[in-house]
Order: structure tokens, then sequence, then C-alpha cells
């Protein structure tokens, strides 16, 4: 953080490295490979492209859990190079939803459609995350540290005039001190997530056209198959509880803060990304929990203005900014030597199940096993 000449709080917003929030140890260099090998795992990448999914949903319906999360991230990045990532991961919503007779089964943490949700849109989206909320998750930070008396540095006023004003927002009266008005900590708990959605809504312009491609299969995928209500629902279980949300509570991995958050922050952070999460799910949060009641008017009278948001961003899917992002060589050579791992792992189990399906396919993939061989790599 810095302070200018008149002595008051600047953020230091300097734009993170995009590349290292979304792929991480994906960009370390890949392990050795001759020019034969670099070969087969190219007929590999060229197998599971072209092959209609049909290789690709096998894999990832076969994998364990423990294997799925890597499996969906590798396969992400693979098609994300080709620019087919929005369609493969439309597959598989249309896959999921055929499948499930009940609409709160949709979308759970542990299916494929999400997991390649999740990694896509840090690959896409991590910019528009980061105009949205760089400047107030840097100033609540910035005045937690100055209320608990942790920032040390001149400069820090906590009677200046900000835009995210007081920073008391503890409503659990367990974790409240005994001089808190819990009245006032929801109303100051209240006033800031308005802004940030408020803020949020105003830069919809700002929301990728990858993004909204998905949320617009989604709504017509889960309406048609369950109700426009279903699909509000799911539209925010990918928006909100795959993306905005994680942001606010772990703004350190995506780009927002350079450091964890002050601790008084961190607890604030997790009760926004609540409140926002609850309105994504249109829940009152004091059915479940007593203490956030004065926060269902919140839920209640956003509705409407979420409903908007949903209906702009689906209507003009194809006006949103494109990514379209360059996936790094060392990406997408990591990314193809851990599937060919995953493959060589399970590959009983994998061509059994191949063959069945397709036994060509089978035969091409065996080829191409036999020609990559061995690599020693390590599960990244």
């Amino acid at each position: 953080m810095l302070t200018d000449i008149s002595g008051e709080w600047k953020p230091d917003l300097s734009e993170p490295d995009y590349d290292a929030l979304a792929y991480g140890k994906f960009l370390d260099s890949p392990p050795s490979v001759s020019k034969k090998q670099l070969a087969a795992l190219k007929k590999l990448e060229e197998l599971l492209l072209d092959s209609d999914y049909l290789l690709t949903r096998l894999l990832c319906d076969n994998a364990k859990a423990t294997e799925a999360d890597s499996v969906a991230k590798v396969i992400t990045y693979l098609y994300a190079a080709h620019g087919e990532a929005v369609g493969l991961v439309q597959y598989f919503i249309t896959k999921e939803v055929e499948a499930s007779n009940k609409e709160g089964t949709l979308f759970r943490a542990n299916s494929i459609s999400s997991k390649m949700f999740t990694t896509y849109s840090r690959v896409v989206a991590l910019e528009y995350v980061w105009t949205i909320f760089a400047y107030p998750v840097a100033e609540l930070d910035h005045m937690a540290e100055v209320s608990s008396g942790e920032s040390g540095r001149e400069g820090s006023n906590i009677s200046q005039t900000t835009i995210m004003g007081p920073m008391a927002m503890e409503v659990d009266p367990s974790k409240m001190d005994e001089a808190a008005d819990d009245q006032i900590n929801t109303l100051e708990l209240w006033l800031v997530a308005q802004k940030l959605f408020s803020g949020m809504v105003k830069a919809k312009s700002s929301v990728p056209s990858e993004v909204r491609l998905l949320l617009r299969h989604v709504q017509t995928e889960v309406a048609s198959k369950f109700s426009e209500q279903a699909a509000h629902k799911a539209m925010g279980g990918f928006l909100f509880l795959r993306l905005l949300c994680p942001s606010l509570m772990a703004p350190q991995v995506y780009g927002l803060l350079k450091a964890p958050p002050n601790s008084v922050a961190q607890r604030q952070l997790i009760l926004l990304a609540k409140v926002m999460q609850n309105l994504a799910n249109d829940t009152l949060p004091g059915k479940k929990e007593g203490y956030m009641e004065r926060l269902n008017e919140f839920i209640t009278s956003n509705q409407d203005r979420l409903r908007s948001f949903y209906t702009d961003l689906i209507a003009r899917a194809e006006d949103g900014p494109q990514t379209r992002p360059s996936v790094p060589d060392a990406v997408k050579t990591n990314s193809l030597v851990q599937l060919h791992r995953y493959i060589s792992v399970n590959y009983d189990k994998l061509s059994a199940v191949i063959q069945q399906e397709d036994e060509g396919l089978a035969e091409e993939l065996q080829e191409v096993m036999d020609s990559i061989g061995n690599i020693d790599a390590e599960e990244l």
C-alpha cells in the first residue's frame, strides 16, 4: 500500500501476472522428452481433440475422485490452447443436465463441468475479477489493518473518507466484541456488499464473452429441462460459486492482493462472499444462521437487479470482450505429459472401456501410448 505526499492512503494497484495465477506449476519447464516422444504427444493431443469428445468423455468419466481435478484441468488447458474450451465445457454442461433428474443435484463441486469452468474461468476472467474487485479489496484490507492497529504506517488514518466506509462488519454474536453493535455491523456489511454488487453490475461490459457464452448455455439447458428459477440458481452456481466468491475469500490467489489479507479483512471477505452466494442462490441467509436474518432483505431487494444482470449478459453474449488467450507452450507440453501419465497409470481400465465404445479409437490410443513410452514426470 502507498501514501501520497499529503499522507493519504493510495492503493498500489499494479496488475498481477495473470498467466502465473492461471497456470501455476504448469508454467515450469516440462520434463525432458525426445523428439519422437514429443511428436507422439502431439498425436495424443490430436486424438483427444478429434474424437468428437468421445475420448475426452471416457477419460473424465473413469477418473477416480483423486484424479478428477487434474484430468479436468489438463484437458481444459489443451482445449483452450486450440480455442475450443467453450465448446468443451458446454458439452459437459449438457451432458450433466441430461443425466440429472433433480435440479438440486446439478453442478456439484465434484462435477466435471464445474471443475472445467473453474479452470477455464481462471484462464479468461482473472482480469475481469481484478477490474471489479482489486480496489475495494485493497481498501478493505487497508482499513482492517488500521482499525486493528496492525498497519504501523505513516498516513494510516482511520478517520479519512473512503468509498468503503466503516469496517466493523462482524454479525456472528459468538465472534463480536462486547462493545459491538450488531445492528450497526449488519448495516455496514450490507453497505459494503451492496457497493460490491453495484460495482459488479456496472462493470458488466467487462465480463468476457467466453463466460457469457457459458452462462447462456447453462440458462438454456437448465431452463428447458427444469425451470427459469433453476436456471437462475445454476448461473449463480457458476459465476459466483466458481469465480467471484472464491476470489473474495482468497484474494491473494486471484491477484487482488500480493499477500493474504489481514485477519480482520479475511473474516469480512468471508462474510461478504457468504452474502453474495446467498444472493446468487436466492437463499435467505437467516434461515440457516439466525444472526444473518437482517440481511434477508438484501437478498430480496437485489434479486430483480441480478436477473437483469444475467439477462443483459446472455442477450449480448458475443459482444463481451473476447480473451482467447494464447496458452503458453510449457503449459501445453506439461498438460500432455500429465495426460499421458494419467492414461499410463490407468491404462488397463481405460483401454477396456474405450475398446467397448470404439475399437478403432482404442487401437489408435494404444499405438500412440506405445510410441510415447515412459516419461519421468511428477504430478503437477
